[in-house]
């Protein structure tokens, strides 16, 4: 009944207890001292040691009085080994203070309150074998006889209590869903108690609140490539309020993975993502796809995550992101997932290097009109200045360059306050009737020096099939060349590659004339831009 220290590998064997800490535990100064037995909660020391006594074990770890906490030091090296240590335990014993001896286990064991504790998940886990005992000390059963129950209450699969499957086979979403109705003492530790889980290592820092789980979140993103992580859902504001329309990428709290059980990894071959953590966000390399809406949302930019729920089939599951600057995305709708029900692949955009803010600036507790124009101020605060385009029913456009600069859901080219040149190019395709049969009219339309800073603005609405599609392709190749080298795109080049300076396409058919113009004028938006901008009207005659 005494404490001794074991370094490196030469451990002998122990049993390990797991058990809800209440009142006032032992602590390693007062076993050090000797006034551990005059406490009341010495009894589940003694009756742990007793047990492993019984087992043919002569050490047990207990973590009240095992962990000399006035070293921030030592606490931090057992709270990033605890999981091996738990491991490692030829045996746990699991002391449920809330379990009457004449409870039936099968139905009561789901009320005790150690399945509801942030700790206990990993106690669970680690070790191979696991002994249940009520407040008595009585033995109720081990985890692999109890497997059904405890599966059902965690949501924890068989395999994994088993040791059968890895952790690492199960999405990040899945196990943070493990711990989304778990409670623990400090905020702090709702991140810390996951570390084992994961497979990660970080600082403690108390006092640092909810920054905690984000700390782990990016730990977990440097150590696994799995965009489940991204598969959280907001919790619906307390207040009855709207909640806020964006948030960052990462969760605030395991509690928002709660929706995240049986969440599987799509194949690997089919789906592939680069990401990491950076100062401006997650960096992503990745290609978005754009879904159209049938509301007022517009276009939809969404990042598939490469999963799906196993009770939804197939379907890949999606967050919604809206642009807030140059290739820069906030989430959109935090409060839900997409569903990706068809073939994602056909609504792809061109592959690039994108960056997802991780977290927000604060909004005040405001109004709600007031907080919607704060969060509208996000979007727009980057734009000095835009050309918005506004198409016929019917037509959809395609192709936007620079993609940097083009947002989906304002069908806008913005440009930024360092922005000396400005140009952008939008392939415009639709179907019309002329003389009874339908057409499809496919066409692109040019600008250049629209920000107001440089020369005069010039456009121009190209018929696709009047134009060499490779010489197009190589013009606006050489225009993102010299803008990403500061030169200003060159008007008298568009002869060279063969692309007239028009306002109209006329398409003639049997008889009949088809007209396609554009018309551009000034207009003040404060809604989707801080400045003037332009606006062009492509109309159908």
């Amino acid at each position: 009944m005494s404490v001794e220290e074991f370094i490196g590998r030469n451990i002998p064997p122990y049993g390990i207890l797991s058990h809800t800490w209440e009142g006032s535990e032992v602590s390693y100064d007062e076993m050090r001292v000797g006034t551990a037995r005059s406490k009341e909660a010495f009894h589940k020391i003694e009756m742990t040691c007793k047990l492993a006594s019984g087992d043919g074990l002569d050490y047990v770890w207990v973590d009240t009085c095992c962990i000399d906490k006035s070293s921030s030091a030592e606490l931090t090296e057992a709270i990033n080994s605890m999981f091996v240590w738990y491991k490692r335990a030829t045996i746990c014993y699991v002391y449920l203070s809330d379990l009457e001896s004449s409870a039936d286990v099968s139905t009561a064991l789901k009320d005790c309150r150690w399945f509801s504790r942030g700790w206990t998940l990993q106690e669970l886990i680690a070790p191979q074998k696991v002994n249940f005992h009520d407040q008595n000390w009585q033995f109720k059963g081990c985890k692999n006889r109890l497997l059904e129950e405890i599966s059902g209450i965690t949501g924890i699969s068989s395999t994994v209590l088993e040791h059968l499957a890895p952790l690492s086979s199960i999405t990040v979403a899945a196990r943070l869903s493990w711990a989304a109705c778990r409670e623990t003492t400090r905020e702090e530790d709702a991140a810390y108690c996951l570390l084992g889980i994961f497979d990660v290592n970080m600082p403690l820092l108390y006092g640092e609140g909810t920054k905690a789980f984000r700390r782990l979140q990016e730990e977990i993103i440097k150590a696994e490539c799995d965009l489940s992580i991204f598969a959280w859902m907001a919790e619906p504001s307390q207040s009855g309020q709207p909640g806020r329309r964006y948030s960052g990428i990462l969760a605030e709290s395991p509690m928002e993975f709660s929706g995240c059980r049986g969440i599987i990894k799509a194949n690997e071959s089919t789906f592939h993502a680069d990401f990491s953590i950076t100062n401006r966000g997650i960096r992503m390399h990745t290609g978005l796809l754009i879904l159209e809406t049938i509301n007022s949302e517009g276009r939809l930019c969404v990042q598939d995550l490469g999963c799906f729920k196993d009770s939804d089939g197939p379907y890949h599951l999606g967050v919604r992101l809206r642009k807030c600057g140059p290739d820069m995305f906030v989430r959109k709708s935090p409060y839900s997932l997409v569903t990706l029900q068809s073939e994602p692949w056909n609504n792809i955009s061109l592959y690039r290097t994108i960056y997802i803010l991780s977290k927000l600036p604060e909004i005040p507790h405001l109004p709600h009109s007031q907080m919607l124009q704060r969060e509208n101020d996000l979007i727009i605060s980057c734009r000095t200045s835009a050309v918005q385009i506004r198409l016929p029913p019917g037509f959809k456009s395609y192709n936007a360059r620079p993609t940097s600069h083009f947002d989906e859901h304002d069908r806008l080219f913005f440009a930024t306050g360092d922005a000396l040149h400005s140009w952008c190019f939008i392939q415009l395709e639709g179907e019309n009737w002329l003389n009874g049969k339908k057409i499809r009219v496919s066409c692109f339309f040019l600008c250049m020096n629209w920000n107001g800073q440089s020369r005069k603005l010039v456009s121009t609405l190209v018929n696709k099939s009047s134009c060499d599609p490779v010489l197009i392709s190589q013009f606006v190749a050489g225009v993102e060349h010299e803008q990403h080298n500061g030169m200003p795109p060159v008007m008298r080049d568009l002869g060279v590659f063969g692309i007239p300076v028009q306002d109209c396409v006329v398409l003639k058919k049997r008889g009949s004339t088809l007209r396609i113009s554009h018309s551009i004028r000034k207009v003040f938006q404060p809604d989707i831009c801080n400045n003037e901008m332009y606006q062009v009207d492509i109309t159908l005659a």
